[in-house]
């Protein structure tokens, strides 16, 4: 199948799986042409912050070089980011005599705040990490999931006649929302000229063979590389 990368009308596509399929090849061929030159770019800055030259110079090891470059964004490091932010939570009317409001805000405040410092060291790693593809690549990236366990029970319930019956229900029995750091070169979006205008919002995903296996079965597994 012919990948173009150029689409002109959504209606070009056929309403199946193999036009599907060719529609998202042709978005994501044409995300990749786009940010092609930016990704070139970043990976040579990003070399040069790494100290990515050759320790020889006309055939002299030269071991007193300085890399201005790399102490540069480290300061600038330094100087954006000190540590975990603290979330705050406030009403929006601050009513004198809002009991119920105040004592809700204190409460979700805390529980937030009691959450960011439960998983300190993953939040710091994620936001130094946002900062340094920001300064270095321009675009820092990461995401929260949502991941939720539930169970189903069986309660009772009145129906419209009134009688007493056994009905499922689910219960949550687990939840949490993890953030994720996202490499600058692993995100691709469709086009727009603003943010609201962009359709689509892609990531993406490194994935073992078990992790494959378990999301979409063993035959897909096989025959990949």
């Amino acid at each position: 199948m012919e990948v173009t990368g150029t689409i002109e009308s959504r209606d070009d596509y056929e309403d199946d799986e193999q036009g599907q399929y060719q529609y998202w090849m042709d978005e994501l061929t044409g995300s990749l042409d786009a940010r092609k030159n930016w990704h070139r770019q970043g990976a040579k800055i990003v070399n040069r912050y790494l100290d990515g030259r050759s320790a020889e110079n006309d055939g002299v090891l030269n071991l007193q070089r300085l890399n201005l470059f790399n102490s540069n964004i480290t300061t600038l490091m330094s100087m954006l980011y000190g540590n975990v932010p603290k979330v705050d939570v406030s009403r929006r009317f601050a009513d004198p005599n809002d009991d119920i409001s105040r004592v809700a805000a204190e409460i979700v405040e805390r529980i937030l705040n009691n959450d960011i410092e439960a998983n300190d060291d993953d939040y710091n790693s994620v936001l130094r990490g946002v900062l340094q593809d920001r300064l270095l690549a321009g675009l820092g990236c990461a995401r929260v999931r949502y991941e939720v366990e539930t169970e189903v029970e069986m309660v009772a319930s009145l129906n419209t006649e009134g009688v007493t019956v056994m009905v499922e229900q689910e219960r949550v029995i687990f939840e949490d929302a993890p953030v994720d750091y996202v490499h600058w070169q692993d995100i691709l979006w469709g086009w727009g000229r603003t943010w609201k205008d962009i359709a689509w919002l892609g990531y993406r995903s490194w994935l073992n063979k078990d992790e494959v296996t378990a999301r979409f079965g063993k035959d897909v597994a096989r025959n990949l590389t």
